[in-house]
């Protein structure tokens, strides 16, 4: 008989979880859905169907039916537009949901920050397109097994093999969900410190080993609990842009998958913008890619161009680079 996490509570076929300290941010700062939708690939990964509520997440086990109305529900085909165009007009939508931009040969996959993190969106295509090469049986009432714990549940757990970049994405033991982790890591400039000093000095803290203090879930709660009063409030003024490192991308997501799936391009998005300029930064076949994502509110489109562009201008001055025609 399948084993569900503990967190998780069973009434019939109904299962509940109460928020942790991360989710709660989350739960303060969502807003209620346009229209509803079902998770793709539930029974792979349940915790992508879990509904969200005021206290913590709800999931049912569904029947084969139940399972034919998710995919139905939770997949949209479009033809008037692209994936940019789309992130722009985005509608909140209950569940993960995947978008197939015909025209374009895209694939848009919306989802809650409660559902994923930028990981977890790597594995989570990658095993999107193994399924659709190759699917894999389903035993209804087994998925439970997949169901995440909560932030929680992880603090003080250190995995025997330390997760990273070189993990294999086909290891179905990593299960999809959001576990970002803290870097506590300070490097104040000025003082005549130079950016390869600066940046020494963060290699060297990140280089530590991952069980010495100050530990990456140690400093998360107090992290959390710091920011969600004020996310919650939405009277915020800070404008210090932010960037997410995503690492990279290639062991996540191949660029072939069988003779008639190949992968052409990936991108990253996060639709809560605040007052400040949201970035993420991944590696993607030799590219060093900077995305940001910015709220037309607070920003012309010129003014993030011309910050981006002088931020890319000083890294390649700072690293020795110069620009070269791509062939």
């Amino acid at each position: 008989m399948a084993k569900v996490h503990p967190s998780w509570r069973r009434s019939g076929s109904h299962f509940g979880q109460p928020y942790g300290f991360q989710e709660e941010l989350y739960a303060k700062i969502a807003v209620p859905p346009g229209e509803g939708g079902l998770s793709l690939i539930g029974t792979y990964f349940p915790g992508l169907a879990a509904l969200t509520g005021p206290r913590g997440k709800t999931y049912k086990s569904p029947k084969e039916t139940e399972l034919r109305e998710w995919a139905a529900e939770t997949f949209e085909m479009r033809r008037d537009k692209n994936g940019a165009e789309l992130f722009r007009d985005l509608t909140k939508t209950a569940y993960i949901t995947l978008h197939y931009l015909s025209e374009f040969r895209e694939l848009f996959l919306q989802r809650e920050h409660h559902h994923l993190d930028g990981r977890g969106i790597m594995h989570l295509w990658d095993s999107f397109s193994r399924a659709v090469i190759e699917p894999k049986g389903v035993v209804f009432g087994d998925e439970i097994q997949q169901l995440p714990p909560r932030s929680d549940d992880l603090r003080g757990y250190i995995p025997k093999k330390p997760t990273g970049g070189g993990d294999d994405p086909e290891d179905d033991t990593y299960s999809v969900s959001n576990h970002p982790t803290a870097l506590p890591g300070v490097a104040e400039p000025g003082g005549g410190r130079t950016f390869d000093k600066l940046a020494g000095e963060l290699m060297a803290f990140y280089r530590r080993g991952i069980s010495e203090r100050p530990g990456v879930w140690g400093v998360l709660r107090p992290m959390i609990g710091e920011i969600t009063p004020l996310f919650a409030s939405g009277d915020m003024t800070n404008t210090t842009p932010a960037v997410s490192s995503l690492g990279n991308v290639d062991p996540y997501i191949r660029q072939q998958y069988g003779a008639d799936w190949e992968v052409d391009d990936v991108s990253f998005g996060d639709t809560a913008t605040r007052p400040w300029p949201e970035g993420a930064l991944w590696a993607w076949r030799d590219r060093l890619v900077l995305c940001s994502c910015y709220n037309s509110g607070f920003y012309t489109p010129r003014d993030v161009q011309a910050f981006y562009e002088k931020v890319a201008q000083t890294m390649m001055e700072r690293l020795g680079l110069r620009e070269q025609a791509r062939p």
